[in-house]
C-alpha cells in the first residue's frame, strides 16, 4: 500500500571542495515587508538580521524552510561584510541576532551556543550559559566566537529540506525525496536500454512533482542529467 512519508534532509557543504547550489533570495508575499526579501533585509546589517528574526518567529504565512535556506546562503555572502563594520560596542549586539536567529531557523537553535561552549572547552573555563557569555563576557571573546561561526558558515554552510512524498518501499529508491548535496547514482537518458549508472551530486532537482516512479530527475555539479536510481551514502 502507497503511503505518505515525510521527509527530511540536512545536507552539510564542504563549500571548499564541493558545488554549493544556488538559493533565490526568499520573498515575503504579505505583511509588513511585502515585496522585501532576504537578501535585501540582510544587507540592511544587524537591525536586518533582527528583523529576519522576529519573521521567522511571528509568520504563519512563510516557508520556514525555504526562508533559512535563502538565510544560510546569504549568510555566507554577507555576514563576514557585517562583522567589519561591527565594534566593541556591537560585537555581542551581533552575536546576539546570531543566537536568535538560529534559534529561529528549523534545526539550527544550537548553532552560536555549540561554538561558546567549544569556546570555553578550548579555553579551560567553566562553562557558562550562551546569555551570560553574550551580554557580559568581553568583546574581544565575542569577536573571536563571531570569527569561528562566520568561518563555519562560510566552510560548511547547512541546508534543511522538507517534502511530503508517496512511495510504496520502506526505503528510499530515488522516486521522491531528492535534494541538492545528496551523493546519487543516476541512469542517464542515452544508457537507459544497458542501466549503466552515473555517480554524482545533486546540484539541482529537475522533477517538479515530490515523486516519479522512475527516479526524480536531476542535474548533478558535473552537469549530468538523470533519474535518481539510489542513493550513495
Amino acid at each position: 500500500m502507497d503511503y505518505i512519508r515525510r521527509v527530511m534532509n540536512i545536507v552539510v557543504y564542504n563549500s571548499e571542495e564541493e558545488f554549493v547550489p544556488a538559493v533565490e533570495p526568499y520573498t515575503f508575499k504579505e505583511g509588513k515587508y511585502a515585496g522585501e526579501n532576504v537578501r535585501t533585509l540582510m544587507q540592511k546589517g544587524l537591525d536586518g538580521l533582527f528583523t529576519l528574526k522576529t519573521i521567522l518567529v511571528d509568520s504563519f504565512k512563510i516557508n520556514d524552510f525555504d526562508c533559512a535556506n535563502s538565510i544560510m546562503f546569504e549568510l555566507r555572502n554577507e555576514a563576514r561584510k557585517i562583522l567589519e563594520t561591527c565594534d566593541d560596542d556591537s560585537y555581542d549586539r551581533y552575536l546576539c541576532a546570531l543566537f536568535e536567529l538560529f534559534d529561529a531557523m528549523p534545526f539550527r537553535g544550537s548553532y552560536v551556543a555549540d561554538f561558546i561552549r567549544e569556546y570555553y572547552e578550548e579555553e579551560d573555563f567553566e562553562n557558562e550559559s550562551t546569555y551570560d557569555f553574550i551580554y557580559f563576557d568581553e568583546p574581544d571573546d565575542h569577536y573571536y566566537v563571531l570569527d569561528k561561526v562566520i568561518t563555519d558558515i562560510e566552510k560548511y554552510p547547512i541546508f534543511v529540506y522538507q517534502t511530503e512524498c508517496i512511495q510504496s518501499l520502506a526505503e528510499n529508491d530515488g522516486t521522491c525525496g531528492v535534494f541538492p548535496g545528496n551523493h546519487v547514482a543516476v541512469v542517464k537518458k542515452a544508457d537507459q536500454e544497458t542501466g549503466k549508472l552515473t555517480e554524482g551530486i545533486v546540484a539541482e532537482v529537475l522533477t517538479k512533482n515530490t515523486s516519479h516512479p522512475r527516479g526524480i530527475k536531476v542535474r548533478l555539479t558535473n552537469g549530468a542529467i538523470g533519474r535518481v536510481q539510489s542513493f550513495l551514502d
